[in-house]
C-alpha cells in the first residue's frame, strides 16, 4: 500500500536509524567500520519487526536487516539512498497529489469511499463528500492548495477521520460543528508549512 502513511513510515523509520547510528558513533572519538556501523542499525531495526506500529513496512525492513547482516552490505549507504529517494517525493508532491493520497488511505484505512458533488446532492453515510466548487477553487495552478478543503462526513467515524488526517502530518484538521444525532460533520483542511 503506497500511500501518505506508508511514505511517512519509511521516511521516519529511515531517519530515526540514522539518528541512532550517527548518536552512536559520536559517543566514541574513534573510528567505526562499516561491519560494526550495520551492527548498530540492525540491534535498532530488528525490534521494529514485532512493533505493530511497522507492520505496513515489515518487508521493508526485513530487506534493510537483511543488508545490515550481509558481509560485503553497506546498511548506512542504502539507508541515506532511500531517505533521498523520499524526501524527492516530498518534493515533487503538490498539495493536490497530497489530497488524492490522503483520500487514499482513509479509502483504504476508515473504508470510507469519496465524492464530488455539488450542494443539492443529498449525501449517503461512509462517504466524504466534497464540494466541486470547493475543489476548483481550492488549488492554484501549480496544485498548492490556497483555501481550506471542506470535508463532509456523515459517519461515527469522524474523529477517526480527524486522527488520520493528523497522523499523516500534511494537513490540519479543524472540527466544524458536529451534529451528534446524525453524526454529520464538517471538517476543513489546512495545508501545514
Amino acid at each position: 500500500m503506497k500511500n501518505i502513511a506508508f511514505n511517512s513510515l519509511v521516511s521516519n523509520l529511515v531517519d530515526n536509524a540514522l539518528l541512532h547510528l550517527y548518536f552512536s558513533v559520536e559517543e566514541t572519538s574513534r573510528l567505526i567500520p562499516m561491519p560494526k556501523r550495520n551492527e548498530i542499525l540492525v540491534r535498532y531495526l530488528k525490534p521494529k519487526l514485532k512493533d505493530n506500529h511497522y507492520r505496513q513496512i515489515k518487508n521493508e525492513l526485513r530487506s534493510l536487516l537483511t543488508i545490515g547482516r550481509s558481509a560485503k552490505g553497506d546498511l548506512e549507504t542504502k539507508l541515506l539512498k532511500v531517505r533521498k529517494v523520499y524526501q524527492g517525493r516530498d518534493k515533487r508532491s503538490t498539495d493536490v497529489h497530497k489530497l488524492f493520497d490522503l483520500l487514499k488511505t482513509l479509502r483504504c484505512e476508515q473504508g470510507l469511499g469519496n465524492r464530488l458533488v455539488n450542494e443539492n446532492n443529498k449525501s449517503v453515510p461512509k462517504f466524504i463528500y466534497m464540494l466541486e466548487e470547493n475543489v476548483a477553487h481550492g488549488f492554484n495552478q501549480a496544485g498548492e492548495q490556497i483555501a481550506p478543503m471542506s470535508l463532509f462526513l456523515e459517519s461515527n467515524k469522524i474523529n477517526s477521520v480527524i486522527d488520520v488526517v493528523e497522523r499523516t502530518g500534511i494537513f490540519s484538521a479543524e472540527l466544524q460543528p458536529l451534529t451528534e444525532d446524525t453524526q454529520q460533520g464538517h471538517i476543513l483542511l489546512h495545508p501545514k508549512n
